[in-house]
Parts: C-alpha cells; structure tokens; sequence
C-alpha cells in the first residue's frame, strides 16, 4: 500500500517508483522515502539504529535534543505491507506533544514487533517540500518551471533566457522551435517545427503551424497556419484562424466566428 500527502508536487514518479521496488525486493513491513535537509524545522525525523537501520520516526515536538539535531527528515511517504499497516495502527495512541495519533508511529510498532523498516532516500530535498502557503507554491512554480525548461532544451528547443520563459507542462514543442524572452505559453498550446514564438508573447491553447513567427503577440484558442509572420502587437481572438502564409503586419486583431 501506498501512501502519500497532495500536497507535494516536486516530488518525481522516479522516486515513488524506487520506493516500491525497494519495498519489494527487501520484504520490508513499512518502507519510508527520507530526504537529507540543512534545516529540518518541524519536520519528523528519521531515528537509526546502530545497525543504521530506522527504528522510529520522531516528530520535531516530541524529540530530544539530540533528535533535534538528526538532518534526515521523513517525508510522509511510505509504502506498507498492507496486511501489517491495521494491526499496527491499533497499536498507536495519542500520547505525545500535541495530543495526536501519529501515522509516523507505526514504524516504530512494526519495529518493535520484529519486522523490517526500510528507507529510500532521494537525492533531490525540493521533492520532500510540502506546500503550505503561497509563498512555498511559487517556490515550487518554479522549480517545475526549471524542470520543464531543461527538459526542452534537452529535446532540441532554443530557450533565449530559460529564466524568462514559462511552459505549462501540457505544452507541445516541435523540433528546433525558438523561444525568446517573455514567452509564456500555457494550457494545451502546439508550437510547429522551426518557428520562432517572442518576445513578450502569450499564447493559451493555441495551435501555431510549421515555420511562423509569432512576436510580441497574444492569443486564446487560435490557429496560426504554416509559414505565418503574426505580430508585432497583434491580438488572436478565440476562435481566430490565420490562414497559411499570412504576414498580418503590426497592431493586427484576428476576431473569433463569435465577433464576426
């Protein structure tokens, strides 16, 4: 059984998927996904024994001061044994700090009842990051943002100033694709082969051809064609179509079938 918190989205499919195999291969009754932090906080920490495997979690509250010092954090991600996890949450009671039952608490019961703990421990911290106000989101905006950068420039797209440059995730690029600076394009948006999008353009769930130049520009649900030079400063309506070839010139306005 898997279990893991909403509220952690830099946390990779890789990881999710090391925990499992590890869980797997080592016949653990509770597998636990561990981060190594500089500044732990509140966060529970992960105890070892002198054979270096986990013997309990420890909550920030509730440690010693030693416990304090231990910089490996538990990330509230765990893979159990699913015929172990019930018995074991019987056994837990809520006597601690704040008054609570602990999820963390079942490590040690499995523990101490002779079953194995195991960890997995990622190399990235940011993926243990959980979000809680708006201020941890737009860190994490833009550690996706990053990712999702690098992984085009990886492919073959030319990001200008990947700094500048914002791709929602459900972005298509085709080969050779430039952006320049100011570049945001969000929603289900297709750029075609070899063109070239910016700078300071928005485009949302459009479709832009093969070959086109869009600058300086903004669009909703709008089609460019092939070989179109579109911009500077011009407007895509929802529901604009631009045919194949157009060079619509500056302070261009494309209306939708609903502003015909």
């Amino acid at each position: 059984m898997l279990v893991l918190p909403g509220d952690m989205p830099l946390l990779r499919p890789s990881s999710i998927a090391e925990l499992v195999r590890v869980h797997r291969e080592t016949g653990a009754a509770c597998t636990v996904l561990t981060a190594i932090v500089d500044e732990p906080g509140r966060l529970g920490r992960i105890v070892r024994g002198k054979d270096d495997q986990v013997t309990k979690i420890v909550e920030a509250a509730d440690a010693s001061p030693e416990e304090v010092e231990i910089r490996e954090i538990n990330t509230a991600v765990y893979c159990f044994r699913q015929s172990l996890l019930a018995p074991a949450l019987r056994r837990i009671t809520p006597e601690n700090a704040q008054g609570e039952y602990y999820l963390t608490d079942v490590v040690g019961v499995l523990r101490d009842a002779g079953y194995r703990v195991a960890a997995v421990q990622v190399s990235d911290p940011a993926e243990g990051e959980g979000i809680n106000d708006r201020e941890q989101l737009a860190s994490a905006e833009a550690e996706l943002r990053r990712r999702t950068n690098e992984a085009w420039l990886r492919a073959g797209v030319t990001l200008v100033d990947p700094a500048n440059t914002y791709l929602d995730a459900t972005v298509k690029l085709g080969a050779d694709v430039t952006l320049f600076p100011g570049t945001i394009l969000q929603g289900d948006t297709v750029i075609g082969a070899g063109s070239e999008i910016g700078p300071n353009t928005r485009l949302v769930d459009c479709v832009v051809g093969d070959g086109c130049v869009v600058e300086q520009s903004n669009g909703r649900d709008a089609e460019v064609g092939a070989g179109c030079v579109v911009g500077p400063f011009a407007f895509l309506a929802p529901g604009a179509q631009i045919p194949d070839g157009t060079v619509t010139g500056p302070f261009y306005a494309a209306s939708g079938p609903d502003d015909a």
